[in-house]
């Protein structure tokens, strides 16, 4: 509150006497302007602007219209497989487009949660097989509660979110807790158990390799369970495919795991640095 205060007399003092419809107005351009600062300095500081990079995309196939999962929750987005299509409540959107919030959230914790949600739904829009006929839409339409492969993109969601948000679900026992909770209940047996850490190996494993939401998507989308292997054909497949062509070992396969997972926990610092940054600099 005393942030925006701050923020708010700065842009006054800018903007000086104004009907209140243009004050308001002016206010929020501002902010607006405050917040596109704050995405270009975490660009330059990570290389990207984490879970907002997608968000172009998302909207897209964005909907504030029609069903929305999770019931009465309607603090999540949701991207329903049948209407492929991104349902957003009204607390998501406010969540997503209130620039006080936005600016607010990264700069004392280095990430959006509703930024977060809409990322990880996104990327569950890049799991389905493409392109699809009506009756290939219909079959996955009715298989979607008895998705064997379920496990596996809810692991590809989290990894794939969290490493471009607020880090918490890039490792395997994180991945654990989470997909054992009520929310998923999806660890039940100790197959599931090994199905989850091969997906967390792999799907980190393409991450560090350079692979993108979508390309890591469509490999799950064809993926296969092999369980006298015990793994993930498609992305095992590829991990030794692009290991091979550039010459890694597995040691230097690891490194780069490594690596990947300490530039998600710098970015969280970087972000929150570059917000208040924009904001200092503003209010010199």
């Amino acid at each position: 509150p005393i942030l925006f205060e701050k923020i708010n007399r700065k842009i006054l003092t800018q903007i000086g006497e104004q009907p209140e419809d243009e004050l308001l107005r002016r206010l929020a351009e501002w902010k607006v302007e405050i917040f596109r600062l704050i995405l270009e300095k975490i660009q330059a500081a990570c290389g990207d602007r984490g879970n907002f990079e997608m968000l172009e995309g998302a909207a897209k196939i964005m909907t504030t219209e029609g069903r929305h999962g999770f019931g009465e929750d309607i603090n999540r987005p949701y991207f329903d497989v049948r209407t492929q299509k991104i349902y957003m409540g009204p607390e998501a959107t406010r969540m997503l487009t209130n620039p006080d919030i936005l600016i607010a959230l990264l700069a004392a914790k280095g990430s959006s949660g509703a930024a977060n949600d809409l990322h990880h739904e996104f990327i569950h829009s890049h799991q389905i097989r493409k392109p699809q006929t009506s009756k290939e839409k219909l079959v996955e339409a009715l298989n979607i509660f008895g998705d064997k492969n379920i496990l596996l993109k809810e692991a590809h969601a989290l990894i794939g979110a969290d490493r471009k948000g607020n880090g918490k679900r890039i490792d395997a026992s994180k991945l654990r807790e989470e997909l054992s909770s009520d929310s998923y209940g999806l660890i039940s047996t100790e197959e599931n158990v090994r199905r989850l850490e091969n997906a967390a190996l792999r799907i980190r494993q393409l991450y560090a390799l350079g692979l993108s939401d979508e390309s890591i998507g469509e490999l799950v989308s064809r993926a296969k369970w092999d369980k006298k292997l015990g793994t993930y054909d498609t992305l095992t497949l590829e991990v030794e495919r692009v290991m091979r062509d550039r010459n890694l070992s597995n040691n230097e396969m690891d490194a780069l795991v490594k690596m990947d997972e300490l530039k998600t926990r710098l970015r969280i610092e970087k972000t929150r640095i570059a917000a208040k940054e924009v904001i200092g600099e503003f209010l010199k």
